[in-house]
C-alpha cells in the first residue's frame, strides 16, 4: 500500500512540475507585449489609442492650451482664480505629465517598428505615431515653451525626466521633423477607406505642419527672434498650406442651400446634409 501511495505521489508531483505556472500564462483580457507586434494590424490596433487624445469643442473646460479656463471668458458659481489674478504657480501640472505619458506611448510604437521585418507594411502607423508625438509636443510648447525632448520610451519617473529643459527651438525642430517624415506615408483623404474615416490623412498632417510653423514663426517674430529662422518657419507654413490647397482634396464649406450665409453657419450646423464631403 505504501508503495502504491508513493507512486501516486511521484506521478502527481510530476504533473505539477510539467504544468506551467499560472504566473506564466498570458492575461486573457489583454494582449501581451510579446504577441502584440507581429502584424500590421497589431500596429493599427495600438495606434487606435492615439485618437483619444484629440481636442474637440466639448473640451473647452479642459485646462489645456486651447481652453478658456485660464481667462476671464469662463464663469461659474465660484470665482475664477485666473480672471481675478490670484492664481499661484502650481507645483505640478496634469497637462505636463499627461502629455509625456502619451509621448511615451507613441515612442513605444516607434521603437517596436525599428525591428519590424517589413517596414513598408506598417509605415502608415509609424507616421500616425509621429503625428501624435508632434501633436503632444505642440501642446507642451504652447504651455511651457522649453520642455524636455524625449524620443525613446521612458517612464515619467525616469531620472531623464529631471534633466534640464531643452530650448523651444529643439522642440519645434522635432515637431517639424516628425510631421515632415509622417506626411509621405499618410494616405490622401480620398484614399482612406470608409471604415477608417477619421484617421490622420496627408492633408491633416500638412495643415498641422503649417499651423505649427506659423505659430512659432510669429512667436519668434514678435520676440526679436533670429530673422533667418523666422523666415524659414513662415516659408514652411506657407508651403504646407499651399500643399493642402493644391491637393484638391478639400473644398470651401458652401452648401447651395445656405448661399451667401454658408460661413455664418460653418460651426453651428449639425445636419448630415451640410457636412463637408470630399
Amino acid at each position: 500500500m505504501k508503495i502504491v501511495n508513493t507512486i501516486k505521489t511521484i506521478l502527481l508531483l510530476s504533473v505539477v512540475v510539467i504544468l506551467p505556472s499560472c504566473l506564466d500564462l498570458d492575461p486573457q483580457d489583454q494582449m501581451s507585449d510579446a504577441n502584440l507586434w507581429q502584424t500590421p494590424n497589431d500596429y493599427k490596433l495600438y495606434a487606435n489609442q492615439f485618437y483619444e487624445w484629440t481636442r474637440d469643442f466639448s473640451s473647452a473646460v479642459y485646462d489645456g492650451p486651447h481652453s478658456d479656463t485660464r481667462s476671464d471668458l469662463m464663469t461659474s458659481s465660484s470665482y475664477n482664480e485666473y480672471s481675478k489674478g490670484i492664481n499661484n504657480i502650481p507645483v505640478s501640472d496634469g497637462n505636463y505629465t499627461g502629455a509625456y505619458t502619451k509621448i511615451r506611448y507613441a515612442n513605444i510604437l516607434l521603437q517596436k517598428a525599428e525591428s519590424y521585418p517589413n517596414p513598408t507594411d506598417i509605415a502608415r502607423y509609424v507616421a500616425e505615431a509621429k503625428f501624435f508625438r508632434a501633436y503632444e509636443y505642440f501642446d507642451l510648447l504652447q504651455l511651457f515653451g522649453d520642455v524636455i525632448v524625449v524620443t525613446e520610451p521612458i517612464d515619467i519617473t525616469d531620472p531623464k525626466m529631471n534633466a534640464p529643459r531643452d530650448d523651444r527651438s529643439k522642440v519645434v525642430d522635432l515637431i517639424i521633423e516628425d510631421l515632415k517624415q509622417a506626411i509621405p506615408d499618410l494616405p490622401k483623404e480620398n484614399a482612406i477607406a470608409t471604415a477608417d474615416k477619421g484617421r490622420v490623412s496627408q492633408g491633416a498632417a500638412q495643415a498641422f505642419l503649417s499651423r505649427v510653423a506659423l505659430y512659432e514663426g510669429t512667436w519668434q517674430k514678435f520676440r526679436t527672434g533670429d530673422v533667418t529662422r523666422i523666415n524659414d518657419l513662415l516659408d514652411i507654413a506657407a508651403e504646407s498650406a499651399w500643399e493642402v490647397i493644391d491637393s484638391k482634396q478639400y473644398e470651401i464649406f458652401k452648401p447651395a442651400e445656405l448661399g451667401t450665409d454658408a460661413y455664418k453657419y460653418l460651426f453651428i450646423l449639425n445636419s448630415e446634409r451640410f457636412r463637408l464631403t470630399v
